[in-house]
């Protein structure tokens, strides 16, 4: 036999071989399910053929396979969806069959099915056969188990909206679920809800006292505790670090709030165990209500936060429920704060001038600038509003950099424009901020160039909060000062720390008594005893001595007799705008 002949017998082999192939059995090397189904009005859905896979995955009883061929696909008797014991009902699968056979095309679908022990999630392609030489439609559907991936991805979703130290829902969880019950107050009438914030006071302690792993302990004992108090209906949030969330719906009336943060008061109050020691620790509490705030939940949650600091603030165990006017006045905070931004950014600012006097002859020996805001729609704006709202923002920066530069701007101008000028010399406020936070000495060096004045005729006055912030980082600041030139003042000298214990650290020129002794020196024996303290001290460290808020000529002579030798107030002269300070200083040295 040639090779052409072996050739055609090989094929001929090849293809009786194939015909002897069950396809039926080729379905049991699939790795998904396949089931055939026939759609039957009088007997249900009847299964026609289910591979391996597919009886696995419905639990079909091995005693309903085909024991003449353990292999096939093909069932030993006709049995319905409704036989297969655990699905218990194949309505759902059915009724998507109908849909398939209906649209005539592929639909997909997933089908979970509950057995005693587990939950298992199957992904069904459900294809309508061609119907042609059949009386009964049939339809293929094949199943891949989707089980162990919604795990994964129900467990990704749990770590998503949840605490991983406590198991408490997050600010998401939480967030969700108060924008779904805010919605439900908003289309049922009389509904109503309340947020509580909750952060644990002086909290740090522990962390700085024993350790962060029992700061972590004991944020899971107050998580329990918070539990406790709660019904079963409230949400408990832990937002982060030491701060709780908790929503309480349907509420009755505020009573029902506020009962609950007594219930969190007394419970706190218990001591607990840290690290074996007994801590008593509180909490502050913030309360808002779908009633009080604007009906969304991202401002019930502001509101509540609001809220929550201002307790703080007033010490511990404390709680505030928010008000609507507090909203009012903290949109007001924000839109100055940023008429202020654009005020330093624009220019709109201008430094006043209040002459500090020789109280022996009367002369001016220097100005004391002064930052003075005119809003256009407000305004003169109270420094004592603008100042604080300034450092807190971080805005003192701009802010003081363009003072101090405007400050020796002017200085230069007089001493070009206005003879015997030379000695005069101008104070230039300087915050804690500016000391902690700029480059002082570079910002100073700067303004000292750019308007050619000498370091000696600028003076920088700093309060005594700015001194202790950072003694170390401070007076090295100030000693880098010094080295280019300028004095410096401590001002409202006796109204905070304990000022003389830094007198001897920090390289001070100048004392200021603060108004609050000044204005008391004619009519209260210990004020004068005060002052009389403080300007001898001065002269033991050679430091000169300025009586701040001098009002009334009892009190200008009071201070001389004190051994003051200078001082400002209204009784001299109201801070000056540029132009009527250029006038007192031509009028002095005509």
């Amino acid at each position: 036999m040639d090779g052409h002949m072996l050739g055609i017998e090989s094929d001929r082999l090849k293809t009786a071989e194939a015909k002897e192939i069950d396809p039926l059995a080729l379905l049991d090397h699939l790795n998904l399910g396949v089931l055939v189904c026939e759609i039957d009005t009088d007997h249900g859905c009847l299964i026609l053929t289910a591979n391996k896979s597919a009886q696995n995955l419905i639990l079909i009883d091995s005693n309903l396979v085909n024991q003449a061929d353990p292999g096939s696909a093909a069932l030993a008797k006709s049995m319905t969806l409704d036989d297969i014991p655990v699905l218990e009902f194949g309505e759902p699968l059915l009724s998507e069959f109908h849909r398939a056979l209906r649209l005539q095309r592929p639909v997909q679908y997933e089908w979970q099915i509950e057995s005693i022990d587990s939950t298992k999630t199957y992904s069904c392609n459900i294809t309508p056969l061609d119907q042609s030489g059949v009386a009964k439609p049939r339809i293929l559907c094949t199943l891949t188990d989707k089980t162990t991936e919604k795990r994964a991805q129900a467990n990704l979703l749990h770590h998503a909206l949840h605490d991983h130290l406590t198991g408490l829902p997050n600010r998401s969880h939480f967030l969700n679920r108060l924008e779904d019950e805010v919605a439900r107050c908003k289309n049922e009438e009389g509904r109503s809800c309340a947020v509580l914030m909750l952060n644990v006071d002086r909290f740090q302690l522990i962390n700085e006292g024993f350790g962060h792993p029992a700061g972590d302990a004991f944020l899971i004992e107050i998580a329990d505790s918070l539990r406790a108090c709660l019904r079963n209906s409230d949400l408990l949030a832990r937002f982060n670090g030491d701060e709780f969330a908790i929503l309480i719906d349907d509420i009755q009336s505020l009573d029902d709030a506020t009962g609950l943060a007594k219930r969190i008061h007394e419970m706190m109050a218990a001591p607990r165990k840290i690290a074996g020691v007994d801590a008593y620790m509180s909490v502050g509490i913030g309360i808002t209500t779908s009633e009080i705030s604007h009906k969304h939940a991202e401002d019930m949650i502001r509101d509540a936060d609001v809220s929550m600091h201002r307790a703080k603030k007033r010490g511990p165990s404390k709680t505030i429920v928010f008000a609507a006017e507090t909203n009012a006045v903290r949109t007001g905070q924000i839109q100055l704060e940023t008429d202020l931004r654009h005020a330093i950014e624009n220019g709109d600012l201008e430094l006043h001038y209040q002459p500090i006097i020789d109280l022996e002859n009367g002369n001016s020996i220097a100005f004391e600038a002064l930052t003075r805001w005119h809003h256009p729609i407000h305004g003169p704006v109270s420094p004592a509003r603008f100042i604080p709202m300034a450092e807190e923002s971080g805005l003192i920066l701009p802010l003081g950099r363009w003072a101090m530069m405007e400050a020796c701007q002017q200085l230069a101008a007089w001493q070009k424009s206005i003879k015997n000028t030379q000695n005069i010399y101008v104070n230039v406020n300087m915050s804690a901020v500016q000391l902690l936070e700029d480059d002082i000495s570079r910002t100073v060096a700067h303004c000292l160039a750019q308007s050619g004045i000498e370091g000696r005729n600028l003076r920088l006055e700093i309060t005594e909060s700015a001194l202790v912030a950072n003694p170390e980082f401070t007076a090295r600041c100030l000693h880098e000062i010094k080295e280019l030139g300028p004095t410096l003042a401590l001002d409202d000298f006796g109204t905070g720390y304990s000022s003389l214990n830094y007198l001897n650290s920090f390289p001070i020129d100048c004392i200021k008594i603060d108004q609050s002794f000044v204005g008391q020196v004619d009519r209260d024996e210990q004020s004068s005893k005060i002052i009389r303290i403080i300007t001898m001290l001065a002269d033991t460290l050679r430091m000169s001595v300025v009586a701040e808020g001098i009002e009334t000529s009892e009190q200008h002579v009071m201070m001389r007799s004190l051994g003051c030798r200078y001082g400002q107030g209204y009784l001299f002269s109201r801070p000056l705008p540029k132009d009527d300070a250029t006038a007192h200083l031509r009028k002095q040295f005509k």
